[in-house]
């Protein structure tokens, strides 16, 4: 994983507040953004984002990486 590419998603997610609107302004799909985030909380060991079928929200571990 590239995970300055993976943290640059992350920013631009937490930015669009979401995985779609964050691809469609890196020019990318969906799965791609949430497949990247996903390998990021791996490396991190740690959950950043709470996900429903209402959106997604940042967990405290997240929050505290925006910072």
């Amino acid at each position: 994983m590239d995970r300055f590419k993976a943290i640059k998603v992350f920013q631009e997610v937490v930015s669009q507040g979401g995985f779609a609107a964050a691809a469609r302004r890196m020019n990318s799909s969906p799965p791609s953004v949430s497949r990247l985030i996903t390998e990021l909380e791996a490396d991190l060991g740690v959950r950043l984002f709470n996900r429903s079928s209402r959106g997604i929200s940042l967990t405290e571990d997240g929050g505290e990486q925006t910072s």
